[in-house]
């Protein structure tokens, strides 16, 4: 099974500043993390990949410090990684942002030689909470999608997904390709491990 995770680097502040006239995050000075949900997100493709085999390959979309998000999901078992980086995309709303991120799809797929089984994203990203990129990323493709995800499972060509909702969790199955969005699971994602010498 090949695999997609859209990650987001986030700052990892409660004291986020707003630039007064670009109206966008002020980042500097303050330190970044893989937005939480996204970890989340990577653990269940780790899984899959391990279970199933195939490619794993995360996308960002942030300004050139981001890579230390890519390299964060690579030490955790990501194959590959890509950073979409360029002036023209910062402030980008949620609709911008999923298209942006729905062409890099389409391109990694064509650079990588494959085509994405399953796009994983987080619920949503904890610097702009909206939960739309994920399932506006679905629209864009034209593939069906599952929000709020706690359990992915791959039967028979379908995924069995167990999805969150009010009353407790629904299951559903969906064909693939699909894009799901994961919330916090019942179990840790893995973090990276740094060795010292």
């Amino acid at each position: 099974m090949n695999i997609c995770v859209c990650s987001k680097q986030v700052p990892d502040t409660n004291e986020i500043k707003i630039d007064p006239v670009k109206h966008t995050l002020i980042r500097a000075g303050v330190p970044s993390i893989v937005n939480p949900f996204d970890t989340y997100a990577q653990e269940v493709g780790v899984r899959l990949k391990e279970k199933l085999g195939g490619r794993l390959v995360v996308i960002t979309m942030g300004p050139p410090q981001a890579k230390e998000a890519i390299r964060s999901c690579l030490a955790v078992g990501a194959d590959a990684g890509y950073l979409i980086s360029g002036r023209k995309f910062g402030g980008s709303d949620t609709l911008a942002t999923s298209y942006i991120l729905s062409e890099s799809i389409k391109a990694v797929e064509e650079k990588e030689g494959i085509k994405f089984d399953l796009i994983l994203c987080g619920k949503q990203a904890i610097d702009g909470d909206t939960a739309q990129v994920g399932p506006e990323i679905a629209e864009h493709l034209g593939i069906p999608q599952v929000t709020y995800a706690l359990d992915i499972k791959e039967v028979d060509g379908e995924l069995q997904v167990k999805r969150e909702c009010d009353a407790g969790y629904d299951m559903i199955s969906v064909k693939l390709p699909a894009v799901v969005t994961v919330v916090k699971l019942p179990y840790e994602p893995r973090y990276p491990t740094y060795k010292t010498r």
